[in-house]
């Protein structure tokens, strides 16, 4: 598959794009949306490539290893959906910082949503 970046894409402006990653081939797709540096991507993996345990794990390292060289961040989000995201952009980990909820209560869920 061949990618053409154009020039009025990467002046500011963050997109998310959704790739479905069928093969360990799609995993240039992936690097070069990184590269680009203004994108967030959601990786949905599908079954096929799920199976292919050693090919999705060498996939899944070059993805980190690059998300890594250029500031980014990868998380899993489930077992079959991960999101990267570009230097400007990090993944926060954790409890939500602004539902606290003390022990042996219960918090409603238009409390969680903020």
């Amino acid at each position: 598959m061949e990618v053409e970046w154009s020039k009025e894409a990467a002046e500011g402006r963050s997109f998310v794009r959704v790739v479905n990653f069928n093969e360990y081939t799609d995993t240039e797709v992936v690097l070069n949306y990184l590269r680009d540096r203004n994108i967030v991507i959601i990786l949905k993996i599908k079954p096929r490539l799920l199976q292919e345990k050693m090919e999705l794990k060498r996939a899944l390292k070059r993805i980190q290893r690059t998300a890594a060289a250029i500031g980014g961040d990868i998380a899993g989000i489930k077992e079959d959906v991960i999101i990267i995201t570009p230097p400007e952009i990090s993944i926060s980990r954790g409890p939500h910082p602004y539902v606290q909820a003390t022990a042996g209560s219960e918090v409603s869920e238009e409390a969680a949503v903020v």
